[in-house]
């Protein structure tokens, strides 16, 4: 088990790349896509903007089919995300199968018109 944070890229589902930290386990899941960020030009991700994630449910051992977890995936095009069909991934030498998918979304700060 990797400990720690680490830079990698997302790519948003028009396509620009953005810098995200997340933990170092990620580089051991290829399914999610995440590579090590490699510019230090890539802006972070906005405020208020959520990654595209996939739900999944430990698939063996202890908490089999109650363990729920949710993994970020890299890019829209990751089969992990584009599948139809449930999908079996292995994160932290645990084996999950996923259950559902929620595509990116971003949240708007309120404003207010003080009338000026």
């Amino acid at each position: 088990m990797a400990k720690g944070l680490r830079w990698y890229t997302y790519k948003d589902d028009s396509g620009i790349q953005y810098a995200v930290k997340l933990s170092k386990n990620v580089e051991g899941a290829s399914a999610l896509g995440f590579s090590p960020l490699t510019s230090t030009g890539t802006p972070r991700l906005p405020s208020g903007f959520k990654m595209r994630k996939v739900h999944a449910v430990r698939s063996g051992g202890t908490g089999q089919g109650f363990a729920r977890r949710t993994f970020y995936v890299a890019d829209r095009q990751q089969s992990i995300f584009a599948a139809k069909t449930p999908t079996n991934i292995t994160y932290d030498g645990v084996a999950y199968v996923t259950t559902g998918k929620v595509g990116e979304s971003m949240t708007f700060a309120n404003t207010v018109d003080t009338g000026l």
